[in-house]
C-alpha cells in the first residue's frame, strides 16, 4: 500500500512539473477521449446500477450484526452466509459512484478543450439566455412584490380569526 501512495506522488509530481502540457495530459484521460477511461467508468457505473437495482428488487439491505461486521437481512431476518461479505454490494455501489462522477467531472472540466465547437455553442446559447432575460428578474420582483404582501397579509389576518375563534370561551346561552 505504502508503495502504491509513493508511486502516485512520484507520477503527480511528474506531471505538475510539466506546467504547460498538464491540462493535455490530464484531459486525454477523459472518457470521451480514452477508450479504457470509458470502458472502465461504465462498468463502474454499471455495476453499481445493478447492484441497487438487485438490492432494492429483492429488499435486502446491509446491516451492522452484533459482532460488528456487515450482514445482509431481508424481510424473512438475516440472511445465513452473509457475515462480513455484504460489504461487498455497498462498496461496489460506492466504487460505481466515485467512478461516474469522477469521469463526469473530468470530462465537463475537459469540455472546452476536448469538444471546442460545442463549448463555444455553449457558451454562445448561455449569452443569448442571459440578454434576453435580463431585467426579467428585476420587473418580475417588482410585479410580483406587492402581491405577495397583500396576501401574505390575509393569510396572518385569517389566521389571526382562526385563532380567536378556535380559543374563544363559547357564549352562555
Amino acid at each position: 500500500m505504502k508503495s502504491l501512495l509513493v508511486a502516485a506522488a512520484v507520477l503527480l509530481a511528474s506531471v505538475s512539473a510539466r506546467a504547460e502540457g498538464t491540462a493535455d495530459i490530464v484531459c486525454s484521460y477523459a472518457p470521451s477521449q480514452s477508450k479504457p477511461a470509458a470502458m472502465l467508468s461504465g462498468a463502474a457505473g454499471g455495476s453499481a446500477a445493478a447492484a441497487a437495482a438487485v438490492a432494492q428488487a429483492t429488499g435486502t439491505v446491509v446491516v451492522a450484526h452484533s459482532s460488528g461486521a456487515f450482514i445482509l437481512s431481508g424481510s424473512g431476518g438475516y440472511i445465513a452466509g452473509t457475515l462480513g461479505t455484504a460489504i461487498v454490494g455497498p462498496t461496489i455501489v460506492v466504487v460505481g459512484l466515485v467512478v461516474g462522477g469522477a469521469a463526469v467531472s473530468l470530462e465537463l472540466f475537459c469540455a472546452p478543450k476536448n469538444h471546442p465547437t460545442q463549448a463555444a455553442r455553449v457558451k454562445a446559447a448561455a449569452a443569448e439566455f442571459a440578454r434576453r432575460t435580463k431585467g426579467a428578474f428585476a420587473k418580475a420582483k417588482t410585479a410580483v412584490a406587492p402581491k405577495v404582501t397583500s396576501v401574505t397579509l390575509a393569510v396572518k389576518q385569517v389566521a389571526g380569526d382562526v385563532s380567536a375563534y378556535a380559543f374563544s370561551r363559547p357564549s352562555a346561552e
